[in-house]
This record gives structure tokens, sequence and C-alpha cells, in this order.
């Protein structure tokens, strides 16, 4: 997973692509998975894991960066960056069902 396919405009801040501008279709879906990925972040990962995502996808930090602005091992960054993507990923999974538009 790259930071461009990761960052789906979670926060308003920017948007992953130009294709994610685009609402045709897929807007509402796009919504939800937004949505959903927000709230996983803010609910289901520790303040270590949330801190490694913000600042390696959101404020463009590296892990040498991050790790150094923290006081931790890169080790450690890289660990928190890595739990936090397979948590989310697993939410995303089983939580980014398109069956929910047809009870709308």
């Amino acid at each position: 997973m790259n930071r461009l396919t990761f960052s789906i405009e979670v926060f308003g801040e920017r948007a992953a692509s130009a294709a994610y501008e685009s609402r045709g279709d897929n807007g509402k879906y796009l919504e939800h998975l937004k949505k959903l990925l927000r709230k996983a972040i803010e609910e289901e990962l520790t303040e270590s894991q949330r801190d490694a995502v913000t600042g390696f996808y959101f404020e463009n930090l590296s892990v040498s960066e991050m790790a150094e602005l923290r006081g931790v091992n890169k080790s450690t960054i890289s660990r928190n960056l890595h739990r936090a993507c397979q948590k989310l990923s697993l939410v995303m999974r089983y939580g980014a069902s398109p069956l929910y538009l047809l009870q709308e």
C-alpha cells in the first residue's frame, strides 16, 4: 500500500488522485469508505498507531523524521505503522461492503 492509494481525502485535506474527484456512480460508496476509514483511524488504532499513520500518510513524514520527532527508534515507528495498516485493512475489508447501498 502506498501513500497515494491510502489517503482517500480522509480528513478533507486532499484527494489521493483525480479519480477520486469524480463522483459518478461510485460517489456514495467512496463517501462510505472515507467515513469508515476516518472512524477506524479514530476508534480502532492505538494512539501510537494513529500518530504513525497520520505522520506518514497525511503529513508526509518519513519513518526517520517521525522517530526523531518522537524520540523513539525507527523500528518502533515502522512496527506501529505496519500494525496500523494491518488493522485498517481488516476493518476496511469487512466494513466496506457495498451491500449497505441497497438498504438506502
